[in-house]
């Protein structure tokens, strides 16, 4: 497996996600803006690099991939700098703190270079508040798919016209 993930947040659930992505090899940087944090990975991750500045990971053409587990703030601006870096981005949930940010994640995308496919995972209740037609006028002629678990029954979602296939 290549070495090309960075997960940024050390912290509290991204210590899991260090874990999870160093076991098998992929994990290139733990950043994180607190050098205290970083410090405590140095013997248990000795060959992952580790960065303070968000940004020297973003200038990292090594660096495919980023894990974004930082206080819920940051997500939505992280995670657009990392789309507009040319990085494939998984964010913890929240997305974004307000419908309206996850809506302008969403279009941004089209500034992006050309993907296969984008997948939003959206397991967050604030979004329920927008409706599956909503998501799916999102999605007309991009290579975006959203999953919705726990937000929308199959049912619902067949009704908008997704196409809902169990993984």
């Amino acid at each position: 497996m290549d070495k090309n993930i960075a997960v940024i947040g050390g912290g509290h659930w991204g210590k899991n996600l260090v874990r999870n992505f160093a076991e098998p090899g992929g994990l290139h940087t733990i950043c994180d803006s607190s050098l205290e944090v970083l410090n405590r990975f140095e013997t248990l991750y000795p060959d992952v690099n580790r960065e303070a500045d968000f940004a020297q990971v973003l200038a990292r053409e090594k660096i495919r991939g980023v894990v974004i587990s930082t206080p819920a703030a940051l997500h939505y601006s992280m995670a657009n700098q990392a789309l507009l870096a040319d990085k494939d981005v998984f964010v913890e949930k929240p997305l974004s703190l307000t419908v309206e940010e996850g809506v302008r994640m969403v279009k941004s995308i089209e500034e992006v270079p050309p993907v296969d496919a984008i997948i939003l995972r959206v397991a967050h209740e604030a979004f329920r508040q927008i409706s599956l037609s909503q998501f799916s006028m999102l999605t007309i002629d991009a290579p975006i798919l959203i999953d919705v678990p726990g937000l929308y029954t199959r049912t619902e979602a067949k009704q908008a016209g997704f196409h809902c296939e169990a993984l």
